[in-house]
């Protein structure tokens, strides 16, 4: 009895401690849940988190490609956020030159470099873990990408408008941004602080307000459960 009090209570203290890896914290704070949903780890927590974000974004990702960003042969795109890849089959379907996938969580890399070897092997895809802010100012010269992608991504963009700066910077005249924003992660952000841009009129305004002509786009995928999404579209002048 004794042996199994002492057991339970090791078993409730690990899955307790922020540090262990088996750290339920995604179940219990919101704060905790939202730096996951941010960067997944490599704990338990990350991978409840990855679980779910696959079911939630591979529908819209292909989708959100197809319909939106329109990716042309030789193109040179960049995806914030790739995450698991989802929406990487469909832009390399449509033979681009050069994919930068600027992902933060180290879980979600070892994923990409497992799913895409042989793209990163041939340099079709790159990788970098940076922010994104600090890897376009050293590596991407101005007016020389043709598509920026962000699917469930600009909620974290903190300060917005450094953020679209940047993209506006890189990209060429004519170049397009999309965002992917889903309404259902306004009640699972609520009381914290990660999630800081969850406004769609005001994201659109910032973009206006960067330089971009933007739209939001009618709502996507209505009958697809957590896969609807609205697509925030800005064109560079």
């Amino acid at each position: 009895m004794l042996l199994t009090i002492a057991v339970a209570a090791v078993v409730f203290a690990t899955v307790l401690a922020p540090q262990s890896p088996l750290y339920l914290g995604f179940f219990f704070s919101a704060q905790h849940r939202s730096e996951t949903m941010r960067a997944p780890g490599n704990g338990l927590s990350g991978w409840v988190a990855r679980r779910i974000m696959t079911k939630v974004n591979q529908q819209t990702s292909a989708h959100v490609v197809t319909n939106f960003l329109k990716v042309q042969k030789g193109d040179f795109v960049i995806e914030l956020g790739p995450g698991s890849g989802h929406a990487l089959p469909a832009i390399f379907s449509s033979e681009p030159d050069t994919v930068i996938g600027i992902e933060i969580s180290p879980s979600f890399r070892d994923e990409l470099s497992s799913k895409f070897a042989s793209e990163i092997q041939s340099s079709r895809l790159v990788v970098s873990g940076d922010d994104a802010i600090q890897y376009l100012r050293i590596h991407v010269a101005d007016g020389s990408v043709d598509r920026i992608l962000g699917s469930n991504v600009v909620y974290f963009l903190n300060p917005l408008d450094r953020y679209l700066s940047e993209f506006y910077r890189v990209l060429q005249p004519g170049g397009t941004l999309v965002f992917a924003v889903k309404d259902m992660v306004k009640t699972a952000a609520a009381g914290q602080s990660i999630f800081v841009n969850m406004d769609w009129d005001a994201c659109l305004a910032a973009m206006e307000k960067a330089g971009f002509l933007s739209e939001r786009k009618p709502l996507q995928l209505e009958d697809g459960g957590p896969a609807k999404y609205w697509p925030l579209v800005g064109t560079k002048n």
